[in-house]
């Protein structure tokens, strides 16, 4: 599938309404979505946060927290609390849900070549699931191993390498140039 343009690349429907919960034996802040939250790319594929779902953060890498702010709270919340009930409910491939992130972070006014490297970012360091447990509720998710050290080193060398090149870097451009200069032993996982 093609990576749209910001006018491509789909809408929100409706606004997310977060409930925090406090709970000191999760690593990362929770919420409950209090309604009915939509993204739709410009296919038409509907992507669709139900109300209830859980909201844990678990899907974004910690480089992009550092970077760009906490996804519940930075220009790139919408994309990101569709891409985490994506991510906690694996009824697509992994592969399909990081592109939906690319296309929501376009859609939510992400600068292209921004969007690149965060979804760059997720789809070397995000979850990721066997194609047969497609839907089901149980552990199976995975995450590719690599420190929190390496995958902040990526994300700055490859928004460096977009801030030198420009937005209409290819996306195997930015992952060669940020893949290549990280040590030996700390590449990144890409599939």
């Amino acid at each position: 599938m093609p990576f749209p343009s910001h006018d491509h690349a789909g809408k929100f429907l409706g606004t997310p309404e977060l409930e925090f919960i406090t709970d000191v034996n999760t690593p990362n802040p929770t919420a409950k979505l209090l309604n009915d939250f939509l993204f739709v790319e410009v296919t038409g594929i509907r992507w669709t946060a139900p109300a209830g779902s859980l909201v844990d953060a678990s899907s974004i890498p910690h480089a992009l927290w550092t970077l760009f702010g906490s996804p519940f709270t930075a220009s790139y919340a919408h994309a990101f609390i569709i891409h985490n009930v994506a991510c906690n409910a694996r009824v697509r491939p992994w592969q399909d849900v990081h592109q939906m992130f690319y296309h929501a972070c376009l859609a939510g006014g992400i600068a292209l070549g921004l969007a690149k490297v965060m979804y760059l970012a997720v789809r070397n360091f995000g979850p990721r699931w066997p194609h047969h447990m497609y839907g089901e509720n149980t552990p199976g998710s995975s995450t590719p191993a690599s420190s929190e050290e390496a995958q902040l080193r990526y994300v700055t060398l490859a928004h460096s390498y977009v801030q030198q090149h420009g937005d209409r870097v290819s996306l195997q451009e930015i992952d060669r140039y940020a893949t290549a200069a990280q040590p030996q032993n700390q590449q990144t996982g890409t599939a």
